[in-house]
Parts: structure tokens; sequence; C-alpha cells
């Protein structure tokens, strides 16, 4: 089995990776002053962040491999100030070295506010 590690920068943004639902990885974050944009608007980067962890995550385990994205789609559909968001993702496919994944954000209300699809590729593992 793979040991995902994340960065000091998943940390510094303070998010939390929760447990996974079935083949979904999970990733929190309480809002925070240091993710908005301005007093009435959350930045557009913790969405980004979000997403990418989450399917990046989720392509390593099904690959069993670190992965690198190639290529990452995301539409954000409100960014407003929430008390919270919850980001769920998962693997579509995975096949000779390459993943897709799906994700989505949701405010503290189940509300879809984001989503996206990305492409990684599955890097070999160091000795």
């Amino acid at each position: 089995m793979l040991d995902i590690m994340h960065s000091s920068f998943f940390d510094h943004l303070s998010l939390r990776r929760e447990q996974n639902q079935g083949e979904e990885i999970i990733i929190s974050a309480v809002i925070e002053k240091e993710h908005l944009e301005d007093s009435e608007t959350i930045g557009s980067g913790i969405f980004y962040t979000m997403l990418d962890i989450a399917m990046g995550t989720a392509a390593s385990k099904a690959g069993g491999a670190p992965s690198a994205t190639i290529a990452l789609t995301t539409t954000i559909f409100d960014l407003s100030v929430k008390s919270s968001l919850l980001c769920r993702a998962k693997v579509t496919h995975c096949f000779e070295g390459m993943a897709s994944a799906e994700g989505w954000v949701f405010d503290e209300y189940q509300t879809l506010i984001a989503k996206s699809q990305a492409d990684f590729k599955l890097l070999k593992k160091r000795s």
C-alpha cells in the first residue's frame, strides 16, 4: 500500500484529511481569514488546491504510485464566504501510468459550489 504524505502547504492551509468513503478521498477546511480574497469572497486558490490534492491522492491510491497533475479543469459556482468546505474526489479511470479523477466541493449545507476533472501521470515508485 502506498503511504501518502501531504506537504507543509496542506498544513498551512489548515486542510484536514477525513476518512475515505469507499473509493472517495475526502478533504475538509474550516474557512479562516487566510482563505479569503476579501470580506465577502473565498479565494479561488483554496478550491483549486483542495480539488487537486484530493484528486491526486485518489489517483495515487488507485495507481499505487505518486502522481503529477497533467491537466486540471475547474468550475467554481459560488465564491461567497462559507463556514467550511468539504471536497470529495474519486478516480474515474486508471490505466498504464495514467489516471483521471473527478472532484466536488460542497459548502456546510452540502450544496455543490465547485467541481473539477483532472488527469494525472503516475510516477515510478522510488526505491
